[in-house]
């Protein structure tokens, strides 16, 4: 069998966290979290489940991530953010997985939305519809064998070397309500412009939100989910607007 760790960054996560830990219960060898001196009920949360808990200031994203990988003891990782969540049959794929043996340089995680959470629609709230395509994310993986991009935002596992999809989903609850998320996608492309050498021509400004809102919203299904489809979509394109904004070159 191989042993594996599983690790968390948090900050201000304990609308989320419980889910997330109470996912990794009896599948991981080792549970590693890594907070930036969260001050709601995280710390609360994540001493419930382990002590391997380390406090570290926010230093980047990249920094963050690589930090907690480096902290784990088992070579193979299982990398979550907080407002994640392994579904019961992905838990048992990945059980299954461990009893065999890893032998892939690393496994990607299909990444299932919930939209709408805790935000004035909430009741109507839903997962994304089965025919929605879903993205995929490295996260369980060798460290020995992938390493994590420096990317100033979405720093993550990367490999060139072929990487299976496992077949069950990761459930995410993102950002809540839609108000945050905007907070957020305001934040992130602070991180961006803060970036040497990240500039971008003025014709990513126009046709990379539209880009962004067609990807969700037509070519990943989106419309399935036809009114909170449309929404995830028009952030996704707000998103990309804001960082492109922030990064111009004339």
């Amino acid at each position: 069998m191989t042993p594996l760790s599983a690790v968390v960054t948090t900050y201000n996560n304990a609308d989320t966290l419980l889910r997330c830990l109470a996912s990794t219960a009896g599948l991981v060898d080792e549970l590693v979290i890594i907070d930036s001196f969260s001050n709601d009920a995280t710390m609360e949360i994540a001493a419930s489940y382990t002590s391997n808990i380390v406090q570290k200031p926010f230093e980047g994203f990249a920094a963050q991530k690589q930090f907690a990988v480096d902290s784990a003891t088992h070579d193979w990782i299982l990398l979550l953010d907080a407002d994640e969540a392994l579904s019961p049959a992905l838990q048992a794929e990945i059980s299954a997985l461990k009893l065999h043996f890893l032998e892939a340089p690393g496994y990607r995680l299909r990444r299932r939305e919930w939209l709408a959470w805790k935000s004035p629609i909430e009741k109507h709230g839903r997962w994304q519809h089965p025919w929605v395509k879903l993205t995929d994310h490295l996260r369980l993986f060798d460290r020995r064998v992938v390493k994590l991009s420096q990317h100033p935002v979405h720093a993550a596992p990367f490999t060139h070397l072929p990487a299976p999809i496992l077949k069950n989903d990761l459930y995410h609850w993102g950002d809540a309500p839609f108000s945050r998320r905007r907070i957020k996608a305001r934040a992130y492309a602070s991180h961006y412009s803060s970036q040497k050498g990240n500039w971008k021509p003025v014709w990513k400004l126009l046709l990379a939100p539209v880009w962004a809102f067609f990807q969700d919203y037509l070519l990943r299904r989106g419309f399935m989910n036809p009114v909170l489809g449309f929404t995830a979509a028009l952030h996704s394109a707000y998103a990309c607007y804001l960082k492109y904004r922030n990064q111009l070159r004339f």
